[in-house]
């Protein structure tokens, strides 16, 4: 009898072990989604470059690979921009501030250039922001429509935001949802993040915040990082509709709150992260004690069977 009760009690001992470790990684979520870092800036100097014939044009050279760099600079913030969004060490607009003494210069190049891949949408920018030119919001809808007619996605999403805003023409929400929608479902990641919006609060469009969460989900996936954060909102509350339901999941809104606070998202979500792993922890032991006090119930029963088997033998 005493053996048999050791070895239920061994094997109670390693299941509890085996309980204990599965706790500890699910506390210690992996996030398993995390995006690729971003590759970073190109440069366009080139090493094998001759030396140069004079003092003069050694200067002048310098000069233009330093301009290139910068070009190539401000193109790469521009894609971050829609691919990624703002966080707090990113905004796109701040970062253009920050060359306002060459802005004309930049905007002439983009201007004689019109080769260049999104050269509307940058000019469009450059007018919104008075950035090497006045600030003018008529001038920059009219980029960003001139951008769209030539199919450039991300003009799709502008001209669309411009309606959302009321920015160079009159404010619709309905127009500014058509566009969104146009851009994200041509892959543009910061226009999925706002038509999620747009179905959260019920812009344009019947309220739907289902809708609102499988967008944010396909954004946040994409790397979209201010999704990342309404995705794990989406998972910490729940959503419940009549068509359907996304049932809580506090590991999975740890999970997404711990990416965005990694990819240095603007909102401060430390608290929320130390409260979903204390809810986990008091949850998880919970059910861990309920388990422990199970298998004692099991061993106890077990003796004392074993014990009236040995007694009234069959």
């Amino acid at each position: 009898m005493r053996i048999k009760a050791l070895i239920k009690l061994k094997i109670k001992l390693v299941s509890t072990y085996l309980f204990i470790n599965d706790l500890l990684k699910i506390i210690d979520v992996v996030l398993l989604d995390t995006p690729p870092p971003s590759s970073p800036v190109s440069s366009n100097i080139n090493e094998d470059t001759p030396p140069p014939s004079s003092p003069i044009s050694s200067k002048n050279n310098e000069n233009e690979r330093k301009s290139n760099t910068l070009l190539e600079e401000i193109f790469q913030a521009y894609l971050k921009y829609h691919n990624n969004g703002f966080t707090k060490s990113f905004d796109f607009y701040k970062f253009l501030e920050n060359h306002k003494a060459k802005s004309r210069e930049i905007l002439n190049y983009f201007a004689n250039n019109q080769a260049t891949q999104h050269y509307k949408v940058i000019i469009g920018i450059f007018h919104y922001k008075g950035f090497g030119v006045d600030k003018d919001l008529d001038m920059a809808f009219k980029w960003y429509t001139h951008a769209s007619q030539h199919n450039v996605i991300n003009g799709y999403y502008h001209v669309g935001r411009c309606y959302h805003y009321g920015y160079g023409i009159k404010k619709d929400l309905i127009k500014a949802f058509k566009f969104y929608q146009i851009a994200a479902n041509n892959g543009c990641n910061i226009a999925l993040h706002y038509l999620a919006n747009f179905y959260e609060y019920g812009y344009g469009i019947q309220k739907n915040n289902f809708k609102a969460y499988e967008l944010y989900k396909n954004s946040a996936k994409n790397g979209f990082i201010p999704s990342q954060y309404s995705l794990a909102i989406c998972y910490e509350y729940g959503i419940d509709t009549l068509d359907n339901q996304l049932p809580v999941n506090k590991g999975k809104a740890l999970k997404w709150y711990k990416l965005y606070q990694e990819n240095d998202g603007t909102h401060k979500v430390s608290e929320y992260i130390n409260n979903i792993k204390k809810e986990l922890v008091s949850i998880y032991f919970f059910f861990y004690f309920v388990y422990l006090n199970f298998n004692n119930e099991l061993l106890i029963n077990c003796i004392y069977s074993d014990r009236n088997n040995k007694k009234n033998p069959i």
